[in-house]
Order: C-alpha cells, then sequence, then structure tokens
C-alpha cells in the first residue's frame, strides 16, 4: 500500500487525500440580489396585486375563502413585506460573504496597473 510505503497510516493517508480534494475548490460567485428568493415572491404578490385591484378580488381569491373586500391590499403588504425581507436577507448575505472572502474585493493586479496607466 503506497500509505505504509511512506510511512503514514491509513486514516492520515485518508485525511491528507481529504484535505487536497477539499482545498482545490472553485471560486465562490459573490451574491446577486436577483437569486433571492424574496425577491421573486415579492414580484409575484406584487403580480396578483396589480391583477386584484384591476379584476376584483374574485379573481386572487382561494377556492373557499371567505369573502371580504380590499383582499388585493393585504397581497400589496405582504409584497412590501417580502420585498423588506429579500433586502434584508441580501445585505446579510453580502456582508457574509465580505467577511469570509476578504481576497474577492480586492481588485486583480493586472487591473490596477492598467488603470494607472490610463
Amino acid at each position: 500500500m503506497p500509505a505504509q510505503a511512506h510511512g503514514l497510516s491509513r486514516h492520515r493517508f485518508v485525511q491528507q487525500v481529504h484535505y487536497f480534494a477539499v482545498s482545490r475548490k472553485k471560486e465562490v460567485a459573490r451574491p446577486v440580489w436577483y437569486k433571492n428568493t424574496y425577491f421573486l415572491i415579492s414580484a409575484i404578490l406584487f403580480v396578483l396585486g396589480i391583477l386584484g385591484a384591476i379584476f376584483g378580488d374574485g379573481a386572487i381569491r382561494d377556492p373557499g375563502q371567505k369573502r371580504e373586500g380590499g383582499l388585493y391590499l393585504l397581497y400589496f403588504v405582504a409584497f412590501v413585506v417580502m420585498l423588506v425581507n429579500g433586502y434584508i436577507s441580501h445585505q446579510q448575505t453580502v456582508q457574509q460573504f465580505e467577511e469570509e472572502h476578504p481576497e474577492a474585493l480586492r481588485p486583480a493586479p493586472s487591473t490596477v496597473e492598467e488603470s494607472k496607466g490610463a
């Protein structure tokens, strides 16, 4: 066995293989707002609110739901709540990314030199 030939125990050999496999990770992409599900849900709620305002509450009422006036206004309130949730969630994700990947924030050396020459 190659691990024992080099004086390594099997456990230590497996640890080193795991380390080399894990240490070669691909570059982590910076978070973007449009991948946040809160924004998608808020857009859907906004569209439903518009449909309810134009065609009436019957267009957006669930089957068997109690009839009440101004249902579309609840969809607009839910839209605002989800929009705020999305904003807060995205800001926290960006902050965590910046803390965990400070090297991603620095510009590449070639771009800094090119900007000085221009």
